[in-house]
């Protein structure tokens, strides 16, 4: 899910599918139309898991995907009208930890989170770009900045993400995991390992998709059902319990995708239907207006 410049008034966005490879444009009250397909293989937990307008999205127009293929798993860029071209390759591929999430840092780079590949000692191996979170150029180069120069690696530790996102203003990062004891969030520390969870949730809710605005971090729960939000205090701790919002019956079932269009409005993605022939109440997109003082929120 990557949510396109706006206001608000008319929300638009690129939405990808997981398996098919194919990235859509909706628009509200409008028929959604193909923008791109990319070659993926989804014949594991991977395919296409990541999407992320270009640093630069006003200039160039350009939209990036985190990808699976029979060999790796890998950045790609895409222009409109163009075959995507990949720009980072050789990302570890497994048969499990493939998924991984793409996100604009608002600091002129690209943040990325990458699976284990299933293999716990190659997110602990600073070598490998499994489990990682990287932050890179649309070149796919080892962004300016970096805590180590040369390199992409941002934080090491992940197992299996569900989403990356950062606040407007680029001032914070935030990723969510689904590991063997929790779901968890993590405020991502330049150069600092990924150990220490800024929230865990021990029954495990399918952390997917987050949002930060300078207020709340907000993240999809994909097995639950619903969004969750937790309201930060002004030095950035969280001050209380996680609220639910759009919960059933009042919900749209499994939330995946999520991206902030502006500090008050979100899109997001749902995932309900895995197999067999789909009808309008299963997969949409919706947008979700977030409430400034944390107290739920409403969605259209």
């Amino acid at each position: 899910m990557a949510a396109l410049p706006g206001d608000g008034s008319n929300p638009t966005a690129l939405v990808a599918e997981r398996k098919t490879g194919r990235i859509l444009f909706v628009r509200k009250d409008n028929q959604p139309t193909v923008f791109a397909t990319v070659p993926v293989d989804a014949s594991t937990d991977g395919g296409l898991t990541g999407l992320a307008l270009s640093p630069t999205y006003d200039e160039d127009q350009l939209v990036f995907a985190y990808i699976t293929t029979p060999t790796d798993n890998r950045v790609v860029r895409i222009a409109p009208g163009d075959k995507p071209k990949p720009v980072l390759t050789g990302i570890p591929r497994g048969a499990t930890g493939n998924r991984g999430s793409l996100a604009r840092d608002h600091r002129g780079a690209l943040v990325l989170a990458t699976g284990d590949a299933g293999s716990p000692t190659a997110a602990a191996d600073p070598k490998s770009l499994a489990g990682k979170v990287l932050r890179i150029t649309g070149e796919g180069k080892p962004a300016p900045g970096n805590p180590t120069a040369g390199s992409a690696v941002l934080a090491a530790g992940l197992h299996a993400p569900g989403g990356i996102c950062a606040s407007l203003d680029g001032s914070q990062t935030w990723v969510t995991d689904r590991t063997a004891a929790a779901d968890v969030l993590y405020k991502v520390t330049p150069g600092k390992p990924l150990s220490s969870p800024a929230w865990s949730w021990p029954e495990k809710p399918g952390v997917a998709g987050c949002a930060a605005t300078s207020q709340l971090v907000w993240v999809a729960m994909a097995t639950a059902g619903h969004l969750e939000n937790l309201p930060q205090a002004p030095d950035g701790t969280f001050t209380g319990k996680p609220q639910i919002a759009l919960a059933a019956p009042d919900g749209f079932g499994k939330v995946d995708g999520l991206d902030l269009m502006t500090e008050q409005i979100a899109i997001a993605g749902t995932t309900n239907r895995q197999t067999g022939p789909t009808v309008s109440s299963d997969d949409r997109a919706i947008a979700i207006l977030v409430q400034p003082q944390g107290g739920g929120g409403g969605a259209d």
